[in-house]
């Protein structure tokens, strides 16, 4: 779908990228079960009523771990996807790197497969303002 500028090895890298977040979580998901395994072996020799505050504890923690490696898994698909709007000749004027910065990587990917397929042979006069469109479009679910 992308244009002579994709670059087959920041897609090998997103992908890779994805796979280790979809590892990370599975990861995560492993460690609360273990978790819940030790706190369920463990309650033979403390009272019932701290068994949940235990349990609930272990969570939080788990999913502190979790949020914290999806945040960094985010921000390193957001980091390429970044180097792909900047090679498409997209200025990342203030008002659009707000808007990046609050999407999700999977609209900033659709919003860049727009623009590159619709526009990447047309002269566009104002680049980041269309792309801030498109975005803005994908982010609503337009």
């Amino acid at each position: 779908m992308f244009n002579s500028n994709y670059n087959p090895k920041e897609s090998q890298m997103l992908e890779i990228i994805q796979a280790l977040h979809c590892l990370q979580k599975a990861e995560n998901h492993l460690l609360k079960l273990k978790a819940l395994l030790q706190a369920e072996e463990d309650s033979s020799e403390i009272e019932a009523n701290s068994v949940p505050q235990i349990i609930g504890e272990a969570l939080k923690t788990q999913q502190a771990k979790s949020k914290k490696n999806a945040e960094f898994c985010e921000n390193r698909k957001k980091a390429l996807i970044l180097a792909q709007i900047e090679k498409a000749g997209i200025e990342l004027t203030p008002g659009l790197k707000s808007l990046i910065k609050n999407s999700d990587c999977q609209n900033l990917q659709n919003a860049l497969e727009i623009y590159e397929t619709v526009y990447s042979n047309r002269q566009v006069y104002n680049s980041a303002g269309l792309f801030y469109t498109i975005l803005n479009n994908e982010n609503q679910g337009r």
